[in-house]
């Protein structure tokens, strides 16, 4: 299976400004706490997991370590902003892909504090063989604090923490 070519960042247009689905649901990639075997993952209860996936376009994905040891590494992606305060490569991200209904796309909305820290976009995600318009989280506001930031260089929020595999693969 080959892999479909990355679609450009730059060109919006060639994206729905959507990821509602004919049912109604949206269907949204997360990438951090948000995936099964983290945190947070009990959010996502009651939602229907799609699969892994990875975006197709490329972009630079940053976590925050915690400030103490009772504290966790918080991940995010950036989507525009090109200063940061350490240089990250822009690599495709991967994630998982769920679909939720209106009352949980705005109770994650909630959790990602949407639109004020972390805001969402409609991004290309390569699921399987199919493309899919999915929401995504993205925050650049928080690439300027050098003292906790660390690269994520494969894209992959699993290789900087510990966690079990995907659903699907476990």
């Amino acid at each position: 299976m080959t892999s479909p070519k990355p679609m450009p960042k730059s060109s919006p247009a060639a994206l729905p400004t959507s990821a509602e689905m004919p049912d109604g649901r949206h269907l949204v990639f997360v990438y951090g706490t948000l995936m099964s075997g983290f945190h947070n993952n009990h959010f996502l209860d009651g939602t229907e997991y799609q699969g892994v996936a990875t975006t197709l376009a490329p972009y630079r994905m940053f976590a925050r370590n915690p400030k103490t040891e009772y504290h966790v590494s918080i991940p995010f992606v950036a989507a525009h902003g090109e200063s940061s305060a350490v240089d990250a490569p822009e690599v495709q991200i991967r994630g998982e892909v769920y679909a939720v209904t209106n009352e949980q796309l705005s109770d994650m909305d909630g959790l990602e504090q949407h639109p004020m820290w972390y805001h969402r976009e409609v991004v290309a995600a390569y699921l399987g063989d199919v493309t899919l318009p999915c929401w995504l989280y993205f925050n650049e506001k928080d690439m300027l604090d050098a003292e906790r930031l660390v690269v994520v260089p494969s894209g992959d929020f699993r290789d900087h923490r510990d966690a079990p595999p995907p659903c699907s693969e476990t």
